[in-house]
């Protein structure tokens, strides 16, 4: 009797968990996320290095699939990390990133362990923002000590970033007193870090009406873009407004004068630096990426991309990597 009842069992299993117990015989998967890995595998399998950039001004397909994907394409990427091409085993890592959670920084770090790639460190740093257990604040608070010998740099600044999304209450308050981990950081990466926690605002009031994408480039503002402490006025071009900061709230406007975006006579004049955003929501609506560019002349600017989850009904920022400066 047992025996005849299991495959309505199984059945019943199927529908209710939503088909979550048989991911691992690819039953649990729909078709769109099936083409979306397949597509992915294939973009890896070519190893185009412009198909597979996925930091930048642009947010280009392979980052958009990525973040579709979710942890679905997690074992893809795990295997791309041993690749023996050094683009393709970039792009995982940094694919990885975008991602995030324990799935993705447990095979970071596997792959890490096994082979020392500089490169899976810097990213496996990075992905410990969207995980932040007390093993992973040791873990980065390590690798930024490590890298006071100037060997360890990058991965010690993708650490640094880490901590700064993370903002431990142990970390700051012994970096205040100068004890503990605060007595072994590096000076520099001090004075940056407690310069960290002055950036951001309180709740903006424009949070309550924004649009699904301002909501999300407000939060960053409430989290704090690194460079936005350099003004208070920003123009951002693309979407013709201007970014103010007063009564420590960030909010926008528009100029009457639309020219003063557009015009670069205008706008030397008018003196105010440009910011620039661009976002991608993934399909869920749980996930964002965006590319935040902060310019404060032709040859005076930087890049940032950060990660963002849904969580609780309110955008969290989770991750934050350095992406280009001119």
């Amino acid at each position: 009797m047992i025996k005849k009842n299991i495959p309505l069992i199984i059945a019943m299993l199927f529908l209710l968990t939503g088909c979550s117990y048989f991911s691992f015989l690819g039953l649990g998967q729909s078709l769109e996320t099936k083409a979306g890995i397949k597509m992915l595998e294939k973009m890896v399998q070519q190893g185009d290095p412009k198909e597979l950039n996925t930091f930048g001004r642009d947010i280009g397909p392979a980052a958009k699939i990525v973040l579709d994907l979710g942890e679905s394409a997690v074992p893809a990427l795990k295997k791309a990390l041993y690749d023996p091409k050094e683009d393709i085993r970039n792009f995982a890592s940094e694919a990885l990133f975008l991602i995030g959670g324990e799935k993705a920084r447990d095979a970071l770090k596997e792959a890490h362990d096994k082979t020392k790639n500089e490169s899976v460190l810097i990213y496996l740093c990075l992905t410990m923002a969207s995980t932040g257990t007390p093993e992973d604040v040791y873990f980065l608070m390590k690798t930024l000590e490590a890298g006071n010998d100037k060997t360890n740099d990058r991965a010690a600044a993708s650490a640094f970033l880490s901590l700064v999304v993370l903002k431990p209450d142990r970390i700051i308050r012994e970096i205040k007193l100068n004890l503990g981990s605060g007595a072994r950081m590096d000076s520099k990466w001090k004075a940056l870090f407690l310069l960290s926690m002055d950036l951001g605002c309180q709740e903006p009031q424009q949070m309550t009406t924004a649009g699904p994408e301002d909501k999300i480039i407000l939060t960053l503002f409430k989290f704090g873009i690194p460079g936005t402490d350099q003004s208070t006025v920003f123009l951002e071009a693309g979407k013709e407004r201007t970014w103010k900061f007063e009564n420590k709230l960030w909010s926008f406007f528009q100029d009457d004068n639309l020219e003063v975006y557009h015009s670069k006579e205008i706008s030397y004049r008018y003196k105010p630096p440009y910011i620039e955003f661009e976002t991608y929501i993934d399909k869920t609506g749980t996930r964002a990426l965006v590319n935040v560019g902060v310019i404060f002349g032709k040859d005076a600017g930087s890049g940032y991309s950060f990660t963002l989850k849904m969580i609780k009904g309110e955008w969290k920022a989770v991750g934050m990597a350095f992406s280009w400066i001119s």
